[in-house]
């Protein structure tokens, strides 16, 4: 495979204005074997230690973020956006879960879905906090624990007097269809976004991982031309869409690479530390070179 060289003039300038990497975890951050390489890890630690804001941005549940922030020996207090841009939140020293932001989906919604997602056979997870609740542990929810490396708690979901920041749904591989038709169902409070080809998030309108990052940039201060998102599937195009600079690995969906500005390395080639490298030297560049003292627009 061959490595982007970035030389375009424009490119190099956007990159030098970075200052937040909102970065997508399944499929970019990890690679295949949905584990953090020594390099990514280095990586990202050269890049905070060089000023650069790095936000982790997942549809996973906080609890099945957990050991990807352990995996990256992210300190105690490292936010990151969960459950598609419903909570932002971090881990304190004791492990508990501290939420910065919440917004969750109508009780009545959610169980609308509970209902026609039962009818339909379809697996449904329900988030809630750092609580991933399921009906059953049947094989395509097995499979999740497996990758997220996270135990869900069996329960009856119907009795659940909170809205859940999250459902998602879980379709067999042939039955793809079935995801398309809860979507036609979802209600005006609701958004369904397809993330991985068998997998349905479900959202309160307005929330997904673009208005959690765009919230915490504006937190920070920053203006959308600071923020580089990277992402490979099309559950990320939003974060393109208010990112000044998107970046998809070569592994990513062949829409995602469409839309990107750029393409990296893929994931089993550690594109993200590929791109953090790029981003640390062109922040050399902005400080010593000849743009040095010069604003970006």
């Amino acid at each position: 495979m061959m490595t982007p060289t970035w030389s375009d003039p424009d490119l190099r300038h956007r990159l030098a204005a970075i200052r937040m990497c909102a970065l997508d975890v399944d499929g970019t951050l990890l690679n295949s074997r949905h584990e953090i390489s020594p390099e990514t890890r280095e990586a990202v630690h050269a890049a905070q230690a060089a000023g650069l804001e790095v936000l982790l941005a997942s549809s996973r549940g906080p609890s099945a973020m957990r050991p990807v922030l352990d995996a990256l020996d992210a300190p105690a207090g490292s936010p990151f956006v969960a459950s598609h841009g419903a909570v932002v939140g971090s881990f304190d020293g004791a492990g508990q879960l501290r939420v910065t932001a919440q917004r969750s989906l109508p009780l009545e919604d959610g169980f609308a879905v509970l209902r026609l997602a039962r009818a339909l056979g379809l697996s449904v997870g329900w988030y809630s906090g750092s609580s991933w609740l399921v009906d059953a542990l049947d094989p395509a929810i097995a499979v999740e624990a497996s990758i997220t490396r996270c135990s869900p708690t069996v329960t009856d979901l119907s009795r659940q007097a909170t809205g859940p920041d999250k459902l998602m749904l879980i379709a067999a591989p042939g039955e793809v269809h079935l995801l398309t038709l809860v979507v036609e169902h979802l209600g005006p409070n609701l958004h369904g976004q397809i993330s991985n080809p068998t997998y349905l998030e479900i959202t309160a309108t307005g929330v997904d991982k673009a208005s959690a990052i765009t919230a915490y940039r504006q937190d920070l201060g920053f203006e959308s031309h600071h923020v580089l998102a990277m992402g490979d599937g099309p559950n990320d195009l939003g974060m393109f869409a208010v990112a000044g600079l998107s970046v998809a690995p070569a592994n990513a969906r062949p829409q995602v690479l469409e839309a990107a500005d750029a393409i990296s390395p893929a994931n089993d080639d550690d594109g993200v530390a590929w791109v953090l490298t790029q981003l640390i030297a062109s922040g050399r560049e902005l400080t010593s070179g000849p743009q040095a003292g010069r604003a970006h627009d």
